[in-house]
């Protein structure tokens, strides 16, 4: 059974001098904990040199803290060590920009506690509701409690309500944002529901790129039904809180249409790092802004939260296929074009090699030609996925063009007369100066003719058994 996440946000307003010590020993000692981590020392030793050094902390805020030190040590063990506060606030703190009492009160502002089934959900911060509404009972020293006014958002009520009589664990997080007033967030683990919303009835395949996102609809025997793009600069260009809103907002429209269709959501498995090139600003902006972690993993989230099958496939050559295969044949851009694919992919259907009014057979053999000339040696085991890299690699290919011209430019046979775009020395458009618009309805049927009847003339490939 599938567990899902569910997360309540809600607010604390806290007076007196105690809470501000006790945040301030916690965060100190997940500093110190943190530190010992990178000394390579282990976790039982920690926690006891801890809870000599922090008497003031009971025993299971000390072992909360190790854990979060311990967590935060397996996230940068292998990079730099981390800046508790923010890189970009220290950065200020020694310019002097801003005031160190400023980005103190940053760092020591946190806190957090594991939950415990076996006592009452949890032990150090425990969300109690009586007659005056909801209250956070806090642990200060040995068992001393206080009690803090915790608003809590109309929305997440219902939530709350069904959680405190259940006597499941949550976790709480306790975060400063002012001097009086806090967020608390509260998260804890059900039941994730039966998927309603299937393959068996077709799939919403999802392509994610840096400046848009775009869906395709496929039904359960491949066949496109509708697709649409998303362009929101907010979610690219804005601030961390517009950025999350907007991420949120996609991500429910998404799953709409994926319910309302009864189908599944496929999306790229992406684990990349952005490649900056020297003077393309906006495009290395566009980059450093590219947020597909954060929303493949709300996506996946939701899904598992409203019953909605989710797949990962491979991005392998996703834009070249949607590209030569289907943007011309449904006149449709080129993201929903590989979205369609990826839906296709997450359904189990292969793309096999072609191009747009150009068969199989014959867009092989081309590209075959074109192997055997560069000097590969052939067999009869090629993957489709080696022979389409050789298309993503030809270099008219590069230009920003729906499809192949001509089924000659494959291997560089088409003529410098015809005006689809002949490109004998198979090099670009940019090095030939040829013009890259051109008219392909009234040309390609000649120039395909044309290189079926060279490739006829050709001798047959040796092939290696």
């Amino acid at each position: 059974m599938k567990l899902s996440r569910k997360v309540v946000h809600t607010e604390l307003f806290v007076e007196g001098p105690e809470w501000p010590k006790l945040m301030a020993d916690w965060s100190s000692c997940v500093r110190f904990a943190y530190n010992r981590f990178r000394k390579g020392s282990d976790f039982n030793g920690v926690r006891v040199a801890a809870k000599t050094k922090y008497p003031r902390l009971s025993t299971r805020q000390i072992s909360d803290a190790v854990t979060e030190a311990r967590g935060r040590h397996e996230r940068t063990k292998d990079s730099e060590p981390m800046v508790f506060g923010g890189k970009k606030l220290f950065a200020k703190v020694c310019s002097g920009e801003v005031s160190a009492e400023q980005w103190r009160f940053v760092r020591d502002g946190m806190m957090y506690a594991r939950g415990d089934k076996s006592k009452s959900g949890n032990p150090t911060l425990r969300v109690i509701r009586d007659d005056n509404g909801y209250r956070l009972r806090v642990v200060v020293g040995n068992r001393h409690f206080r009690f803090y006014r915790l608003s809590v958002p109309y929305k997440f009520k219902e939530a709350i309500d069904q959680l405190l009589p259940s006597g499941m664990a949550y976790n709480v997080r306790w975060r400063r944002k002012s001097e009086n007033t806090h967020r608390v967030i509260i998260d804890y683990e059900v039941d994730a529901p039966q998927p309603t919303a299937t393959f068996k009835n077709g799939c919403l395949g999802v392509d994610t790129n840096p400046d848009r996102m775009a869906i395709c609809l496929v039904s359960a025997d491949g066949n496109r039904l509708s697709s649409h793009t998303f362009i929101n600069t907010r979610m690219f260009y804005g601030s961390k809180t517009k950025t999350d809103c907007e991420i949120g907002c996609l991500v429910q429209q998404i799953t709409d249409i994926a319910l309302a269709h009864g189908v599944g959501i496929a999306a790229e498995n992406l684990k990349f790092k952005p490649k900056f090139v020297n003077g393309w600003r906006k495009s290395n902006r566009m980059k450093s802004r590219f947020v597909w972690r954060k929303f493949l993993t709300l996506l996946e989230r939701k899904c598992v939260e409203k019953g909605i099958e989710f797949r990962k496939v491979n991005p392998a050559f996703t834009s070249v296929q949607g590209r030569l295969k289907y943007q011309r044949m449904f006149s449709i851009p080129i993201h929903e074009a590989a979205a369609y694919v990826i839906g296709r992919r997450a359904s189990g259907l292969p793309e096999t090699l072609s191009v747009y009014q150009l068969p199989h057979g014959e867009a092989r053999r081309l590209v075959l030609q074109t192997l055997q000339e560069a000097g590969n040696k052939l067999n009869r085991h090629y993957h489709s996925w080696s022979l389409w890299k050789q298309l993503a690699n030809t270099p008219v290919l590069t230009e920003r063009q729906p499809c192949l011209s001509s089924p000659g430019e494959l291997d560089g046979s088409a003529s410098d007369g015809w005006s689809g775009g002949g490109n004998p020395s198979g090099e670009s458009r940019a090095i030939t100066g040829r013009p890259r618009h051109h008219s392909i309805h009234q040309t390609f049927a000649a120039g395909m003719q044309r290189a079926v009847m060279q490739a006829e003339e050709r001798q047959p490939l040796q092939l290696a058994m």
